[in-house]
């Protein structure tokens, strides 16, 4: 863990200011997160995802029909067996690329999972090509912070555009508020990477999402005059998430075993302090 923290700080001046600029309206400020801010919130998402386990750095979760990778656990589909949640694995390995990060062989070439099924992933969940894989996520701390980061960035148009024009004043009221502190940053970051954005019609039960945008539109429209953002935020996802679970169909009905943990997970964006 030292070697992993000791890492993370010689990025000080690798990672830049990726939110200056960010789709801001004329006159509005954002926290600049600072790089150990940065490493701090990386470290928080995998307490979230993985409870800060090596071994769960590639992983096969109960009920999914996909692994997940990193700190972020980012989804990668195997060959023809999707589900309905936006995969970001690939998107992270070209991001990886354009950094210039070595990748072993096999996996520079791969498009999909290498494993078909959760059965087929245990049987070689010790070998040494996943060990290699958790090795990469490890030392790429850094790397995956930065590409959440820039995938906000990119996100932020589509969410603002998909808003409902009667909420769309409200929406980037929230989001800009929330921007201006390390909390309002890391809640957007975390929920962004563990619900999506909120745009894409196939994720959706009974036509109501559970993303980023629906958690933004649900926030009520005096918070700001509040000054209580966080907490709003915090309310609203609990919301959208039990939303989530009422309109899950039948074979999704596993997802109400989650539901608690989702909702400790969101409480962490209170209590999340940089030190």
């Amino acid at each position: 863990m030292a070697n992993m923290q000791n890492f993370l700080r010689t990025q000080k001046n690798k990672l830049c200011i990726i939110f200056i600029g960010c789709v801001a309206p004329l006159g509005a400020t954002q926290h600049t997160l600072s790089s150990h801010e940065k490493e701090e919130i990386g470290m928080q998402i995998w307490h979230n995802e993985a409870g800060k386990r090596y071994d769960r750095l590639v992983f096969w979760k109960e009920n999914e029909k996909f692994p997940s990778l990193g700190i972020c656990h980012f989804i990668w589909y195997p060959h023809r067996n999707a589900d309905i949640y936006t995969q970001t694995f690939p998107d992270l390995l070209t991001y990886f690329k354009k950094k210039k990060v070595k990748l072993p062989a096999w996996l520079a070439k791969a498009k999909y999972a290498p494993w078909k099924t959760k059965e087929a992933f245990d049987t070689v969940a010790q070998s040494a090509q996943v060990q290699e894989l958790r090795k990469l996520m490890h030392n790429t701390i850094d790397l995956q912070v930065e590409f959440i980061m820039e995938r906000l960035q990119k996100a932020w148009p589509r969410i603002l555009k998909s808003a409902h024009p009667d909420k769309r004043k409200l929406v980037e009221e929230n989001y800009h508020a929330l921007m201006q502190t390390p909390q309002g940053v890391y809640a957007l970051l975390d929920y962004l990477n563990f619900k999506g954005e909120g745009t894409d019609p196939k994720e959706r039960y009974n036509g109501v999402g559970w993303g980023l945008l629906d958690v933004l539109q649900t926030m009520p429209k005096d918070c700001l005059k509040k000054n209580n953002e966080i907490e709003e935020f915090i309310n609203a996802a609990k919301n959208v998430l039990s939303t989530r679970m009422k309109n899950a169909p039948a074979h999704k009905a596993h997802e109400k075993e989650w539901l608690q943990g989702w909702h400790n997970r969101v409480n962490s964006y209170k209590t999340f302090t940089p030190t």
